[in-house]
């Protein structure tokens, strides 16, 4: 039969993706309302369809503030979806028609609110999924950080939209994706986030950031995830195709992709290079934090435990292993890129010393 032909072509990965249970999903949320777990999700699969959608929507609001001599505007809209286990899986999104400014980008106008009534209507009639969360965008000067995360009016969106709204009669499955458009265009790549606000009772671990580090400095904890960062959490991205999407993107990769590896590096990219110092500063700060005999089993009176410095000191450690690697690898790649493609070398010839004109001459230079 021609529909089992049909049914047989969408391969196992398709199916998992985009297929909906919906007795699975009313059970969820069941659990949900029920017992309300701190990190419920730990992970969010947003299609390729649903981040295109969100960053032209996030784009448009950028030149739209432009044309009218502001700034950017924000913008907001509805992702559809469901959950797969221990994963929100976002499958697509619709914008809504709200515009906004920095201070406060929110969906509380009844003619909005009556939108989104008669979308969810609509879709309820042509789609098994429903609306699963809100993205909204941070069109901010492009700085070291990413502008990804909930402002305290965002927060308070989240808990209305997910809570005391309309939508707590679908799904408390309500996750927030942020977008940074003008990050975007400056890297060439999506920058965005995916959050969910902890329960109201929780408290979360003391300089807990959202991303799970854990941040000594309440200033910069601050200026990086917003004054109310102990109230949510950030969800693992994961971008996904479906098999189509992948096969085609594998065949324009073929042909482009591989410019942009071997043009790219993380150690020569500006914003890396300005962060260089301050990691080793932040590096620096811990290492001065730890004593060392209260390590080595001696604690001082009135010094804190043996346990808090060994932590501060694996912290340091880690920290310093991630940067030293990072930079050993964005080295070596340089190194190659440049023995392969800047000239013919003899064995004589020192690795470390190339030139595009054949003549030997350091490498690195500032």
């Amino acid at each position: 039969m021609p529909g089992d032909d049909a049914t047989s072509a969408i391969s196992e990965h398709d199916r998992r993706l985009f297929a909906f249970n919906r007795d699975a999903e009313e059970r969820i949320d069941r659990d949900l309302r029920a017992a309300t777990p701190a990190q419920p999700f730990t992970s969010c699969r947003i299609a390729a369809l649903a981040t295109m959608k969100m960053m032209q929507h996030a784009l448009e609001g950028v030149e739209t503030g432009v044309k009218r001599g502001s700034k950017p505007l924000e913008i907001m809209g509805l992702l559809l979806g469901k959950c797969d286990g221990s994963s929100i899986v976002v499958t697509d999104c619709f914008a809504l028609p709200v515009e906004g400014t920095e201070s406060r980008v929110v969906a509380d106008d009844e003619s909005v609110m009556a939108h989104m009534v008669k979308l969810s209507e609509q879709l309820q009639k042509t789609r098994n999924e429903r609306f699963i969360g809100w993205y909204h965008s941070h069109p901010f000067d492009v700085e070291a950080h990413s502008h990804c995360f909930l402002s305290a009016t965002d927060v308070s969106t989240q808990w209305q939209t997910a809570v005391t709204s309309w939508q707590h009669t679908l799904t408390p499955k309500w996750v927030a994706i942020v977008v940074d458009p003008l990050r975007s265009l400056a890297k060439q790549r999506p920058e965005l986030g995916v959050f969910r606000c902890y329960p109201p009772t929780y408290k979360p671990a003391e300089n807990l950031c959202p991303d799970g580090a854990l941040c000594d400095d309440d200033q910069g904890r601050q200026i990086r995830w917003g004054k109310l960062y102990h109230r949510y959490y950030e969800l693992k991205v994961e971008n996904v195709l479906s098999s189509t999407g992948a096969k085609i993107l594998d065949v324009l990769s073929r042909k482009h992709l591989w410019m942009k590896v071997l043009s790219s590096s993380s150690i020569m990219d500006p914003e890396n290079r300005q962060r260089f110092p301050d990691r080793i500063a932040v590096i620096n700060a811990k290492l001065e934090s730890v004593d060392l005999q209260t390590i080595a089993g001696r604690p001082r009176k009135g010094k804190s435990s043996s346990k808090d410095h060994t932590g501060h000191l694996v912290q340091a450690v880690e920290s310093a292993s991630e940067l030293s690697f990072e930079h050993c690898h964005g080295h070596c790649s340089q190194i190659m890129k440049a023995l392969l493609f800047n000239r013919h070398r003899s064995d004589n010839d020192d690795p470390c010393c190339v030139d595009s004109g054949g003549c030997l001459q350091p490498f690195y230079h500032e």
